[in-house]
């Protein structure tokens, strides 16, 4: 690859970086959940909460990262190999989904509604770059542009 839109997780020093957007992850309810219909959460309102993360682990350690920055050790509920089956387990009460990924839609696949609600911590905040290898010459500044022109929202 010449270039990746990624986050900016598990990168070393020798990527360059071109910040694209920074992003904030979601906690998914069950609507009765007393959380559902804030506007916002902090990470320590969900801290003693059973979690469901996604089974990747390069983000469970950035997510369990961020609660012990917290001085906490968060229960896992779950490990979802899929936002889907992650989201699909919050909305059956299973837990607190959490999630960078934000999928169109609040109805899981087997039918339940569900709500989402931003983490506001600005610790959670995400970066998502393009990267492109800095031993290699810079990618001419059209392209770059044009990449992150498409790639915007």
């Amino acid at each position: 690859l010449d270039l990746a839109l990624t986050y900016d997780l598990g990168l070393d020093a020798s990527f360059r970086r071109d910040l694209y957007a920074q992003v904030s992850p979601q906690a998914w309810f069950r609507p009765d959940d007393v959380l559902a219909g804030r506007d916002g959460i902090r990470l320590a309102d969900i801290a003693d909460r059973p979690l469901i993360l996604s089974d990747q682990e390069l983000s469970i350690r950035h997510m369990l990262g961020l609660f012990q920055a917290l001085g906490v050790t968060p229960q896992v509920a779950h490990r979802a190999a899929s936002v889907e089956i992650l989201r699909s387990l919050a909305a059956n009460g299973e837990g607190v989904g959490i999630s960078y990924t934000k999928p169109a839609g609040n109805i899981s696949y087997d039918g339940k509604p569900l709500v989402p609600v931003p983490i506001v911590d600005d610790q959670a905040r995400e970066p998502i770059v393009l990267v492109h290898c800095g031993e290699t010459p810079s990618p001419l500044p059209e392209i770059r542009t044009a990449i992150l022109a498409m790639a915007r929202p």
